[in-house]
């Protein structure tokens, strides 16, 4: 983790470690969602000395069934797993991109 230039991470735990060695984010959003406030945190006085965008969620819009679990599930309840399947693996290998060049 501490030589990662950027963390591709599933939901919360990754991404709380990449946070503590202030690495970007690359964070892919599956059952749970950033909107029940677990999007990786840096502390606001890191955020406020860096101009830089530190992550970036990556989650399928629209999705009326998303977030389904505050801790994600072992089986999608809806049985179509859109919330991963649906993901554009176009624009996280380009946030990626953005972070390694």
């Amino acid at each position: 983790m501490r030589k990662a230039r950027v963390v591709i991470s599933h939901d919360t735990g990754l991404q709380y470690i990449a946070c503590a060695f202030n690495k970007p984010v690359i964070a892919i959003w599956g059952g749970t969602s950033p909107k029940l406030d677990v999007e990786p945190f840096y502390g606001s006085r890191f955020l406020a000395s860096s101009n830089k965008i530190m992550y970036k969620n990556m989650i399928v819009p629209g999705l009326p069934c998303q977030p389904c679990s505050n801790f994600g599930t072992h089986t999608c309840p809806r049985k179509h797993f859109k919330c991963m399947k649906l993901q554009d693996i176009e624009a996280i290998v380009n946030a990626v991109t953005g972070y390694v060049k």
